[in-house]
């Protein structure tokens, strides 16, 4: 709930630029302003990626990574995921975290941080699932994001990954 205001002091000159800005991020000022400001967005994403790293079986933080990916503006994503907060994962969870992350980017057109680029790709093929009727499907149609860093799952279903 917003119960307060702020008033600040500019020249016409950086009230001309701030418009601009804002304008080109597709916002109205104030919430430019809070969003440069703040980083609502940027403190949630990290949020989940500490949680991811403090749980044993993280299925329900992957969901809750993937939907704030999904709705995380365009405009925002490189500049809100610009920094992974610093954490202990293990190999295969960062390599989930990053083709997510490029996954998503690629479906915003947006840019990828790039940190992500610095996670290598896992050395052996990782497969969600036992069933080996089940991986050469997964071969064939996993995103290229999670191909590239070895990993095999199937998204068809609401593009969940």
């Amino acid at each position: 709930m917003k119960d307060s205001q702020l008033q600040i002091r500019i020249s016409g000159q950086q009230k001309e630029s701030i418009k601009r800005a804002a304008a080109a991020a597709g916002m109205d000022i104030s919430s430019w302003v809070l969003d440069r400001c703040l980083n609502q967005n940027r403190t949630k994403f990290h949020e989940i990626i500490k949680r991811l790293e403090r749980s044993l079986t993280p299925t329900f933080e992957l969901a809750e990574l993937n939907y704030f990916l999904d709705n995380l503006p365009a405009r925002e994503f490189h500049s809100q995921l610009q920094s992974l907060p610093t954490v202990k994962l293990d190999a295969e969870l960062a390599n989930r975290i990053a083709a997510m992350i490029e996954y998503a980017a690629e479906k915003k057109q947006a840019i990828a941080p790039e940190w992500t680029v610095k996670i290598k790709p896992l050395a052996a093929p990782v497969f969600d699932t036992d069933l080996k009727s089940l991986k050469t499907y997964l071969l064939l149609n996993s995103p290229t994001a999670f191909k590239r860093r070895n990993i095999f799952l199937d998204s068809s279903i609401g593009d969940q990954v």
